[in-house]
């Protein structure tokens, strides 16, 4: 392992040195550097430059960092040509400081053109040319390191703002009210086709960042509103459900449907970008299919794409089936208004289809 140096100005080896040395950089040898072949320049002469050998103390970071092989003659070369630069072009002459270094990313060298001493600053920033990585030094430290950019956040999925806020994919009252707690293997698409993803997930606290903080608060009016229908279908008790009844679920089923399909990176592009901000207005996508099924065989959670083929070609569909306590729902999302008709047919069982409306009266019978 092969230490590094850098170019330091001072009146004597140990004043160098002090500079460079403190509680994470333990200095190892320097030498002056020889500036008698720079040509004159204006003002006072030069101070006299050291290039002072360091290492870091901490051995794992020590090993993250380029590793030169002749650190010491590397800096001479580099401060020789910066001061024949200057004699050439007189512009080049200002108070602050030029740094070159390689990237800590990429190994390609780095110039960064620093403020003078006299305007500290809590942490200098420089983005390598070659590799686009966005480079750090907090002043004092000696070693440029990559910072680590927060990514900006996806769109919401239902406007124009930043995804920011934290929505329970699987709304929080299932869990509270129903007593579900249960540890979720999810199936999903994958390779094309469906496999058991290996890292489960919690029933009460699946959570991901799809909305923009004002979408998520405006569909906790949407989930008061369905409580009173979905915690008693959920109980197995029976009740008969009118037009009104259903849309309202359908709607919720939608919003829910999009949404567990829509955390999924492979899953987002099915989403048509219009189905959000309808759902957001309060009304089922055309080309959404909504239905509903009783169940008792507790938690469930499967989300896919397929490929639904009619008169009009082939389209793709985003696909979820959600199912826990005695409820379970079915959603399919298509971008063609027309398609619902292809998810029709003929359903064995007990899937009620809520959307698009089929029946004015639907009775929901405990099993």
């Amino acid at each position: 392992m092969s230490p590094r140096a850098a170019m330091v100005m001072g009146e004597s080896q140990a004043e160098a040195e002090a500079q460079v040395r403190s509680e994470s950089v333990r200095v190892l040898r320097s030498r002056e550097i020889d500036l008698s072949s720079v040509p004159p320049l204006p003002g006072e002469p030069l101070e006299r430059h050291w290039a002072v050998v360091f290492e870091l103390t901490d051995p794992e970071r020590e090993a993250q960092q380029p590793q030169p092989d002749d650190p010491e003659g590397e800096v001479e070369r580099a401060t020789l040509s910066l001061y024949t630069q200057m004699a050439i072009d007189r512009n080049l002459l200002v108070t602050g400081t030029i740094e070159q270094f390689p990237c800590p990313a990429c190994s390609a060298e780095v110039r960064a053109e620093l403020p003078p001493p006299h305007e500290p600053r809590p942490e200098y920033y420089r983005q390598c040319e070659s590799c686009g990585a966005h480079l750090t030094r907090v002043p004092g430290d000696l070693v440029w390191s990559v910072k680590q950019v927060r990514p900006k956040p996806e769109s919401c999925l239902c406007c124009d703002g930043p995804a920011d806020s934290s929505e329970h994919l699987i709304p929080e009252w299932v869990s509270k009210r129903l007593g579900v707690r249960d540890i979720v293997y999810v199936v999903e698409e994958a390779d094309g086709g469906m496999r058991r993803r290996k890292q489960p997930i919690s029933f009460a606290s699946y959570q991901r960042r799809i909305l923009c903080e004002d979408c998520n608060t405006h569909f906790g009016l949407l989930e008061q509103k369905v409580i009173p229908l979905l915690v008693p279908m959920a109980r197995g008790m029976t009740m008969s459900l009118n037009s009104e009844t259903q849309a309202l679920l359908a709607l919720w089923a939608a919003k829910t449907g999009a949404f567990l399909s829509g955390a999924e990176p492979a899953l987002r592009d099915t989403i048509p970008p219009e189905h959000g901000p309808t759902i957001r207005a309060g009304k089922v996508p055309p080309g959404v299919w909504v239905g509903f099924f009783e169940w008792a065989g507790g938690v469930s959670l499967s989300t896919s794409r397929t490929v639904v083929d009619g008169p009009w070609g082939s389209a793709e569909t985003y696909h979820a089936v959600l199912a826990f306590a005695k409820l379970g729902i079915v959603v399919a999302g298509l971008s063609t208004p027309n398609t619902p008709k292809a998810l029709n047919a003929e359903r064995a069982g007990r899937l009620h289809q809520f959307w698009p409306p089929r029946a004015s009266l639907i009775h929901w019978a405990a099993s």
